[in-house]
């Protein structure tokens, strides 16, 4: 692999832990707003 493609996977790596932090946040302000996130999660994957 050349050094550019690892530098490129370690970001994506980054991003991917980040954006899993930025929506368990999301996650926790739409309990304490009673807000309902199925459909988000439906299109994300997520399993109920």
């Amino acid at each position: 692999m050349s050094l550019k493609f690892k530098l490129l996977e370690n970001r994506v790596t980054q991003l991917e832990k980040e954006v899993c932090r930025l929506y368990k946040a999301v996650q926790v302000i739409a309990k304490e707003t009673k807000v309902d996130l199925t459909e988000t999660n439906e299109l994300l994957g997520i399993p109920p």
